[in-house]
């Protein structure tokens, strides 16, 4: 009996795997903190509730704060119904011991594009304020100079081949 098994495919499948596993241990990383980050920043939202706040040179207005609360709860409802489409269509079954994890990356992912596009909001707004203090700077005319008479020349004439400077 022959045996087809190749060290070096077997090796470059563990490597593969090795990577993967650190790949799905780095997004769930990043996800938990996201998902920190989000619930931070909502107490801030909370606080800011009514008026607005300072917080590290930043202000934070009651209409953002709001905007950011509600497009979390907005995300909360709306990702659970896309996974359990995608979940239906793709024939696999979603334990319930999951919703509350897929609830709260749903909150954090529409607070979070919240704040991804007020932010972008905020720098388009920034880039069109300079636009247009560039543009209002008034360029000063250029100062009208006194007409000089132009000194008079000389008629022209053209040169001959035996033309000798006067000495």
């Amino acid at each position: 009996m022959s045996n087809n098994n190749n060290a070096e495919v077997n090796g470059m499948i563990f490597a593969i795997a090795i990577v993967g596993v650190v790949l799905v241990y780095a997004a769930i990383f990043i996800g938990i903190l996201l998902a920190l980050y989000s619930i931070f920043c909502t107490g801030l939202a909370i606080w800011a509730w009514n008026k607005p706040r300072m917080f590290f040179g930043q202000v934070i207005t009651p209409g953002e704060a709001r905007a950011f609360v509600a497009s979390g709860f907005a995300g909360t409802l709306i990702v659970p119904i896309i996974v359990a489409l995608i979940a239906e269509m793709a024939d696999f079954r979603i334990s319930d011991d999951y919703a509350g994890v897929i609830m709260l990356g749903g909150y954090t992912a529409g607070s979070m594009l919240c704040a991804w596009v007020q932010h972008l909001k905020e720098q388009n707004q920034k880039a069109n304020e300079e636009a247009l203090a560039a543009r209002a700077i008034p360029v000063a005319p250029p100062s009208p100079q006194k007409a000089e008479k132009p000194a008079p020349q000389e008629p022209f004439e053209f040169a001959t081949w035996d033309d000798e400077e006067a000495r």
